[in-house]
């Protein structure tokens, strides 16, 4: 019997329009899945679940060990899948902390990955009710405090109601808050595997506590074929000079 100890881990993935901003390489969106991605190559036993967020929130995949899967969800997912436009990140904390269930014994995590937009305003409380159920927040900053405009699908750039070019820009403060408040840490998306490996190394698999997550069986196979080799060993020897004695008679 082999058994894995982990935590229940979620992650909230922005994927309104603003995600589409490319002052990270090559957009914000491609930089959010790559940080995903580098996670679960980091993954020691947790089960992952995934939620998507813009105007509305969406559970994309419950809490699983299939972590092929969840690459493949988290590649499936952009600023297309939700109709609904937006970005209400509070209600994406909420829904991450059903789907990170009750408490097991285990700690409960959720990593949100966004650019920090929040047009509703109510994250800061949606993470205050996340600590106070024992679920730790973590968010990672994708963008730039620069910021760029956001593109269309059809060309151009999103305009205010005044035909300005609407700028989108890395919302530091609000993630900071919204980490603080669920007892966490915050990042910024760097190039590199580094960020996502402070928050998951550093702070989730270094602090929180793990609990028995699943028990498999597994056949494991006693190597005994020592002993038919050195037979035949022997009896290539004992051939061997049986055939010289006869040559020499």
């Amino acid at each position: 019997e082999l058994k894995q100890d982990g935590t229940n881990l979620v992650v909230v993935l922005d994927t309104s329009l603003s995600m589409d901003s490319e002052d990270v390489s090559p957009s914000r969106m491609e930089r959010a899945h790559r940080e995903i991605l580098d996670l679960t190559d980091l993954l020691r036993g947790d089960r992952v679940g995934l939620v998507l967020f813009s105007g509305g929130a969406y559970v994309r995949m419950p809490l699983s060990l299939d972590y092929q899967a969840f690459r493949t969800m988290v590649r499936r997912s952009s600023t297309s899948t939700l109709k609904s436009q937006g970005s209400d990140l509070g209600a994406a904390i909420r829904m991450a902390v059903e789907v990170a269930g009750p408490d097991d014994g285990a700690d409960r995590a959720i990593i949100v990955v966004s650019d920090g937009e929040d047009q509703v305003g109510n994250a800061v409380a949606a993470a205050e009710e996340a600590a106070e159920q024992g679920v730790h927040l973590f968010a990672i900053g994708v963008g730039t405090v620069d910021g760029a405009p956001i593109p269309l699908t059809d060309g151009g750039f999103k305009t205010s109601r005044e035909g300005d070019v609407v700028l989108s820009k890395l919302d530091e403060s609000s993630l900071k808050r919204i980490a603080a408040a669920g007892n966490g840490a915050y990042v910024r998306s760097v190039a590199g595997s580094g960020d996502i490996a402070a928050i998951y190394q550093g702070e989730i698999l270094g602090k929180l506590k793990r609990a028995e997550q699943t028990i498999r069986r597994e056949k494991i196979w006693t190597e005994r074929f020592q002993w038919p080799l050195a037979l035949a060993w022997f009896c290539g020897i004992a051939a061997f000079a049986a055939r010289g004695r006869r040559t020499a008679a």
